[in-house]
């Protein structure tokens, strides 16, 4: 768990289809195979599926994220919680591509990359099943399509939270939260 990509495509053909349509079957794919792997398992997601895994980043980690819930009673609110916390604490800055979240963390500057890996951290903390998506999103680039962007290859990473009903799509990045995984705006290609 939380190792692999999964390429969307791998789960079916799209063959001879507009860009639209692909679209629609890989963002629909995303949630499809986020059920499918992490769905009704056993997933303890506090201990087993960390992406922090040295004692003191994972104390920081935790401490922010009973800091950020306290008080919290639903999953929703949580998400909700840890999201604002992160578009509201995090700056983005290019010049932190290869920083790990750690570092992120501590200077409070961030890719979409780490902004996606800190959310999910947080989350995890907090027993909420979350998943990366790896794609491409307008909001990240010149492109007024994600065609555009797609064929320009620029990448982008985004979350899905689970609530205990749906998949929450959030996106700290472009701070667009609980968005239609159909949006057009968003082409995801890997989940993790």
């Amino acid at each position: 768990y939380g190792a692999t990509f999964y390429p969307i495509g791998w789960k079916q053909d799209v063959g001879e289809t507009s860009f639209r349509e692909q679209q629609n079957i890989y963002n629909q794919s995303v949630i499809d195979l986020a059920n499918e792997l992490y769905l009704d398992k056993d997933i303890q997601w506090a201990e087993h599926m960390r992406i922090v895994s040295d004692n003191e980043s994972l104390k920081i980690f935790q401490d922010l994220s009973d800091e950020i819930c306290q008080e919290l009673n639903t999953t929703d609110e949580k998400i909700r919680a840890v999201y604002n916390w992160v578009t509201t604490n995090l700056s983005y800055d290019d010049s932190y591509l290869l920083c790990n979240i750690n570092q992120c963390l501590t200077d409070r500057k961030a890719v979409c990359s780490q902004y996606t890996l800190i959310s999910i951290q947080l989350l995890r903390l907090q027993n909420i099943p979350t998943v990366y998506v790896a794609g491409t999103a307008v909001g990240s680039s010149e492109f007024s399509t994600v065609e555009e962007a797609t064929q320009q290859g620029l990448g982008h990473a985004w979350l899905l939270a689970y609530n205990g009903e749906r998949w929450v799509c959030v996106d700290p990045t472009n701070r667009t939260y609980d968005f239609d995984p159909l949006n057009t705006n968003y082409l995801a290609e890997d989940v993790e």
